[in-house]
């Protein structure tokens, strides 16, 4: 179908045609039939058959930490028997304008592997994908997008902080360690024992 850029083109054919029709000029008439045809003959530049393609998506590591590095690999596998064509591939990235990957032409049964990073600064579920190859005209006047991964949820896990320090009572003798419960209670009873009575005012 046409991108952005080859709807504009069209735009612009239908206006010259009008001008020219309206104007009686010769030239808007030409100039907006040599840009329908661009776009048409770019269209089906992108519609031709294409080889079949294998996408897969790995995050390493599956469960990243709040902060610390994270990546996606992407493998693109070309299934065919013939090479590709240079492709775009594009997967969205929730809360990003998402990545997008060049990959150069792949003879038949050969195989790419590329990566981005994957941002990590918010804790929580992140959603990936999906992700698509792309074909562009050279002219990028049209896309044909070949279906990937499904998008998935990552699970970003909060950060640990190492703490520093001994816990309390650590490498000395705590006093009561070692007495049985026994000896505690008559140990008790002693020293209840020195207390003076019970005076009004206490």
């Amino acid at each position: 179908m046409p991108t952005r850029a080859g709807w504009t083109v069209l735009a612009g054919a239908l206006a010259a045609l009008g001008a020219g029709r309206l104007l009686g000029v010769l030239e808007l008439f030409v100039l907006g039939a040599v840009a329908i045809a661009l776009v048409v003959v770019s269209v089906a530049w992108v519609r031709r058959p294409l080889p079949a393609l294998a996408l897969h998506r790995e995050v390493h590591p599956a469960r990243p930490t709040r902060g610390a590095a994270a990546r996606v690999d992407v493998v693109v596998r070309n299934r065919g028997r013939r090479p590709t064509p240079v492709l775009t591939v594009r997967d969205l990235v929730e809360g990003t304008v998402g990545a997008r990957l060049a990959i150069a032409p792949l003879e038949a049964g050969s195989a790419r592997q590329v990566g981005y990073r994957l941002p990590t600064l918010r804790r929580g579920a992140l959603q990936v994908g999906p992700m698509t190859a792309e074909l562009l005209d050279p002219f990028g006047l049209a896309r044909r997008a070949v279906g990937g991964p499904e998008a998935q949820t990552i699970t970003i896990l909060p950060g640990i902080e190492p703490l520093e320090g001994r816990l309390v009572g650590a490498g000395r003798q705590e006093p009561l360690a070692g007495r049985s419960t026994r000896s505690m209670a008559t140990s008790g009873i002693e020293d209840l024992a020195t207390l003076r009575p019970y005076v009004v005012g206490d």
